[in-house]
């Protein structure tokens, strides 16, 4: 197959692979999820002082942990329509790229909630006892942009690793289930992981934690850790998720984008380094009382 051919492939694939995921009754249902979140978080009906700075939590669930169920069943799907294609035609790498840019469907719906939560934000929850002077504006969006956004095209891209390698049907629900008890363990907001919490894919960098010692469970606590570099550390897992997935298949070149692999994984572990070190170095909390302090 020649370059110019590949990359006509590659494109009809891409384009056949967006409309597959687009379509998908599991996707439609975490949208219309999330599309209530951000309709909310742009209308201002906060009942939870500070919620809106927190709400990446929901596409992370409705697009990141759904769209791992989804990518890897679409991944069997493709699987499938090849082996009924009989002739391989169209090799499993230009297929595992196909399916990766499919990633720009939840992408698009997550952009929009991220504007409703910004706008959210910047517009009603701008208040001392939530975010004070340790989170300014940028901190705050760059927490909403990680744990939504990047979250809603990480999740797809672990079901595609997951599709590639493990094709069970099961497979795809136990991964989830894991990550999601993972992510409570390792979020951040207890004592003992929270100086390190930046290893694991998705964190907290701030929130209603308390103040120890105190009668403040509400407290708004700024966590040590730079979400900037963190955010660069969550995209280089995702575009090494992809190159996992394509070094599956056998009956490709496999040395180069195994040195790719390589390189990006040296990547991962500087950006994560940078992450645990960089931004503020304890946790700090907010010196203003929050109004749920007890006299």
């Amino acid at each position: 197959m020649t370059p110019t051919a590949a990359g006509s492939t590659l494109g009809q694939l891409s384009r056949q692979e967006i409309r597959r995921y687009a379509g998908h009754r599991l996707f439609w249902f975490g949208s219309a999820l999330t599309l209530v979140i951000a309709g909310l978080g742009a209308a201002g009906q906060s009942d939870a002082r500070g919620r809106t700075a927190l709400d990446g939590l929901g596409p992370a669930f409705t697009l990141g942990v759904l769209g791992i169920v989804i990518m890897a069943s679409l991944v069997r799907d493709s699987d499938r329509a090849a082996a009924a294609a009989g002739t391989v035609v169209v090799p499993e790498r230009t297929r595992t790229l196909a399916l990766a840019a499919a990633v720009v469907v939840p992408l698009a719906v997550a952009l929009i909630w991220f504007a409703a939560a910004a706008y959210g934000y910047l517009a009603y929850e701008r208040s001392p006892d939530s975010t004070f002077d340790a989170t300014p504006d940028a901190f705050v969006l760059a927490v909403l942009f990680s744990q939504g956004v990047v979250a809603a095209v990480g999740g797809p891209v672990l079901g595609l690793v997951v599709g590639r390698w493990f094709g069970r049907r099961w497979a795809a629900p136990i991964v989830a289930v894991v990550a999601v008890l993972l992510t409570v363990v390792l979020n951040g907001d207890q004592a003992w992981n929270a100086g390190w919490r930046e290893v694991w894919i998705w964190t907290h960098f701030h929130g209603p934690f308390g103040l120890p010692g105190a009668d403040d469970p509400m407290r708004w606590t700024v966590l040590p850790g730079s979400v900037f570099w963190y955010v660069g550390y969550q995209l280089a897992l995702c575009a090494l998720g992809v190159l996992i997935a394509v070094l599956h298949d056998r009956e490709s070149e496999r040395a180069g984008p195994a040195r790719v692999a390589v390189g990006l994984a040296v990547l991962a572990v500087v950006l994560s380094g940078l992450a645990i070190s960089g931004g503020e170095p304890a946790t700090l909390p907010n010196p203003i009382p929050s109004p749920d302090a007890g006299g």
